[in-house]
């Protein structure tokens, strides 16, 4: 396999012995790339991203305000779409967790690390694959784009409709594939604009 095509991996962590045992795990895999781990999400300027190019994100929940960690998604550019595994090094909410392309602890062996890494691939994979922008949202994706418009979390959307949070959060994916908008307040428009609700529901 040449260089170039290696998977390239990014780390985001303020956890300086973490981010350095997980780079010296994953670079000994020769079929990663694996960039210098970078301490601060403020760091990752969307124009440093797109330079980077990282074909997977892995990232310490806590460099995420709590609102984001619910969608970690939402602060990539809208046309990159990067799986991101969240790096997980203090006590997280299984909820935040279920939003991430996968989950690796501080006792994740190095063989769970990469199989981790390579679903997140493969899910990012075939998620570009079926993007085919097909913009038109399914019935249960406008049901769930009208309870995320209205403010419910998640779990409550979970509650409302009888689903899994999981499948909440796949749902919510995929709107936010489909339609290029990350952002809550941008959804919450777009559903105006589309008369999917009223303002004076919201």
């Amino acid at each position: 396999m040449k260089p170039s095509a290696r998977p390239h991996v990014l780390i985001v962590t303020p956890a300086y012995v973490v981010g350095r045992g997980v780079f010296e795990s994953l670079s000994a895999l020769s079929k990663y790339h694996v960039v210098d781990p970078i301490g601060s999400l403020a760091d990752v300027t969307p124009e440093r991203l797109k330079r980077m190019r990282p074909s997977v994100i892995l990232l310490d929940p806590s460099e995420l305000s709590p609102s984001d960690r619910t969608q970690p998604h939402a602060i990539l550019p809208a046309d990159l779409n990067i799986p991101v595994v969240a790096l997980v090094t203090t006590l997280t909410d299984p909820n935040t967790l279920a939003a991430f392309d996968g989950a690796i602890n501080i006792y994740s062996t190095q063989k769970q690390m990469e199989t981790t890494i390579d679903n997140a691939l493969q899910q990012g994979s075939l998620s570009a694959a079926v993007s085919e922008k097909t913009t038109e949202l399914s019935a249960r994706e406008q049901t769930i784009l009208c309870h995320v418009a209205r403010g419910l979390s998640n779990k409550e959307i979970a509650d409302a409709l009888n689903l899994s949070v999981f499948t909440v959060t796949t749902h919510r994916k995929n709107i936010t594939r489909k339609l290029g908008i990350r952002s809550i307040s941008g959804l919450t428009i777009y559903a105006i604009l589309n008369h999917l609700v009223e303002p004076n529901e919201l």
